[in-house]
C-alpha cells in the first residue's frame, strides 16, 4: 500500500467529538499524531494530517461523512469502508492541496469524493475504491488533480470528472451508468481499463493526452478527444453496444474488509482479452433493428490537428476512427464497424493503417486526404473513398464489395496493389486525376474505370483486368500493351500500360 506523499507542517489537535470540528494548538504533528476521525459528519476546518480510525457509515442521503473546509490537508482513510451519506468526502469552497488515500467508498447518494467548485485545485486521490454508489470522483471544476491507483465500479452516474491540467493513471472502471471520464483541457490519461460504460468512455473538452487505454463496451462513443488530441495505444471494442442496467444505490450490509483480507489492490487488466461478453449483460448486435442510424457511435473521435497512433477499434455501431481536419492516424486498425473503418474531414493523413470487414468504406476521406502504406480489405463499401485532391500511395485494396478506390477531382492513385474487388478496381469520377504504376488483378468489373475527362493513366499493370474509358471522355492513356511486342519504342514504352 502506498503511504507517503508529503509531510505537512501541522499542529497537535484537540477534537470536539460533538461537532467534529478541529481546534489546533501550536506545535508540529507527526504521522502518528494525526487527528483521528471516529464518526461520520466530521468537519475539517484546519490544515493538517487526519486518519480514519474505523469504518464510517450513515443512513443519511444528504449529510457528508467527511467535509474539508481547509487547504493543506492529508486524509488517510486507513483502509476502512465509508458507506452511505450524501458524499463520502466533500471538499468545499476555494480549498486546495488536499490528499485523500487508502480506503473504500460505497452507497453514497451523491459522489464518493467531490472536489471544490473553485480554487487552486492540486488534489491527490490515490489507492481508493468507489463502488455501488451514485457517482464516483466528481472534481470537474478542480484543476491540477492527480488520480491514481483507483477502482470505480457500479455507479448510477458518471465515474470520474476532473478539471484542466489533471492526470489520471492506473485506473480501472466497470459498470458505469454515465460517462466513464469527463475531463477538461490538457488532461493526461494513462494505463486505464474500462468495461461496460453507459455513456462515453472518455470525453474531453480539448487537448486530451491518452495512452494505454482499453475500453470494452460503451453505450456511446469510446473516446472523444476534441481538438489537438494525442491518442496512443488505445483500444476500443463494442462502442455503442452496451445497454446499462438500472442500478440501485445502497450500501452493502457487510464490510468486505472485515474478514481480514485487507485492502484490495487495483487490478492491472479488468478487461479480459480476448474480449468476452459477461453473461446477463445486454449488447446490441450489428444491424439490430431496434437501433436507428442516429444511434451509431464512433470508437475514437478527435477534432482538428489531432494525432492517433497505434490504436484499434472493433465493432463500433458507427465509424471506427474519426479524424478532424488536419489530423493524422498512424499504425491503427479498424474492423467490423457498422460504418466506415476510418472517416476524416479535410487535410487528414493516414499511414500504416488497416481497415477491414467494415460495413461502410475502409477509408472515407474529405478533400486533400493523404493515405500511404495502408490496407483496405473485405469492406462492404469501397476500400478508399476520396473527395477532392486525394492521394493514395503504396497501399493495397482487396476483396472490397464497393470497389477498390474511388477518386474525385485531382486525385492520385500510385504504386498500389488492387485486386479481387467487386464492381471495379479504380473508379475515376473526377477530372485532373493521375493513375500511375498500379498493379490491378482480377477485379470483377473494370480494372480502371474512367467516368470523366482530363485524366492521366500510365504505367499500370493489369492482370485479368482492363482499362475502360467511358465513351465521350477525353483522357490521356499510355499505350496499352496486351502482348509481348518485338518492337516497343522507348518513347511509348516508358508510359505504357500492360494488360494481360
Amino acid at each position: 500500500m502506498k503511504r507517503a506523499l508529503c509531510t505537512l507542517a501541522a499542529v497537535s489537535f484537540l477534537v470536539s467529538p460533538a461537532a467534529g470540528q478541529v481546534s489546533p494548538p501550536s506545535g508540529a504533528v507527526s504521522d502518528t499524531q494525526a487527528v483521528l476521525i471516529n464518526s461520520p459528519g466530521f468537519v475539517i476546518s484546519q490544515p493538517g494530517s487526519y486518519r480514519v480510525a474505523r469504518n464510517l457509515s450513515s443512513a443519511s442521503t444528504v449529510s457528508n461523512l467527511i467535509t474539508v473546509n481547509a487547504s493543506n490537508v492529508t486524509i488517510d482513510l486507513g483502509g476502512h469502508l465509508l458507506s452511505g451519506g450524501g458524499r463520502g468526502v466533500d471538499i468545499g469552497g476555494a480549498v486546495s492541496n488536499v490528499v485523500v488515500r487508502n480506503g473504500t467508498f460505497t452507497g453514497q447518494a451523491d459522489n464518493a469524493i467531490e472536489g471544490p467548485s473553485t480554487g487552486a485545485g492540486n488534489l491527490l486521490i490515490e489507492d481508493v475504491v468507489a463502488r455501488d454508489l451514485n457517482g464516483g470522483l466528481f472534481c470537474f471544476s478542480t484543476p491540477n488533480m492527480i488520480i491514481r491507483d483507483v477502482i470505480v465500479s457500479n455507479t448510477a452516474g458518471a465515474g470520474i470528472a476532473v478539471g484542466d491540467g489533471s492526470i489520471l493513471e492506473r485506473v480501472t472502471m466497470s459498470d458505469i451508468g454515465g460517462n466513464g471520464m469527463n475531463v477538461q483541457e490538457f488532461v493526461q490519461v494513462r494505463n486505464v481499463t474500462m468495461r461496460n460504460i453507459g455513456g462515453i468512455g472518455i470525453r474531453s473538452d480539448g487537448r486530451l493526452h491518452a495512452e494505454s487505454v482499453l475500453i470494452e463496451s460503451t453505450g456511446s462513443e469510446g473516446i472523444v478527444g476534441a481538438s489537438t488530441a494525442f491518442i496512443r495505444d488505445c483500444h476500443v471494442r463494442n462502442a455503442g453496444r452496451f445497454a446499462p442496467p438500472t442500478r440501485s444505490v445502497a450500501a452493502p450490509s457487510t464490510d468486505p474488509l472485515a474478514d481480514g483480507s485487507g485492502w484490495p489492490e487495483p487490478v492491472d487488466d479488468v478487461v479480459p482479452g480476448p474480449f468476452v461478453s459477461e453473461e446477463g449483460l445486454v449488447y446490441y448486435e450489428a444491424g439490430d433493428a431496434t437501433r436507428s442510424a442516429t444511434d451509431g457511435e464512433d470508437g475514437i473521435r478527435v477534432g482538428i490537428d489531432s494525432l492517433v497512433i497505434d490504436c484499434s477499434v472493433v465493432l463500433s455501431t458507427e465509424d471506427g476512427i474519426a479524424l478532424g481536419t488536419g489530423s493524422k492516424a498512424t499504425g491503427c486498425s479498424s474492423s467490423d464497424n457498422s460504418g466506415a473503418g476510418f472517416i476524416a474531414l479535410n487535410n487528414a493523413k493516414f499511414e500504416d493503417c488497416q481497415a477491414y470487414s467494415n460495413t461502410g468504406a475502409g477509408f472515407s476521406i474529405g478533400s486533400d486526404g493523404d493515405v500511404r502504406s495502408c490496407n483496405a480489405s473485405s469492406n462492404t463499401g469501397a476500400g478508399y473513398l476520396f473527395s477532392l485532391d486525394g492521394l493514395v500511395a503504396d497501399s493495397t485494396a482487396n476483396n472490397n464489395s464497393g470497389g477498390g478506390v474511388i477518386v474525385g477531382d485531382d486525385g492520385t492513385v500510385e504504386r498500389c496493389k488492387i485486386e479481387n474487388n467487386s464492381t471495379f478496381g479504380i473508379d475515376v469520377n473526377g477530372t485532373g486525376c493521375r493513375i500511375d504504376s498500379n498493379h490491378l488483378a482480377i477485379n470483377l468489373g473494370n480494372g480502371i474505370q474512367l467516368d470523366s475527362s482530363s485524366n492521366l493513366v500510365v504505367r499500370n499493370f493489369l492482370e485479368n483486368d482492363n482499362i475502360f474509358n467511358t465513351p465521350g471522355q477525353n483522357n490521356v492513356i499510355g499505350q496499352i500493351i496486351t502482348t509481348n511486342p518485338a518492337t516497343l519504342t522507348s518513347s511509348t514504352g516508358a508510359w505504357a500500360n500492360f494488360q494481360f
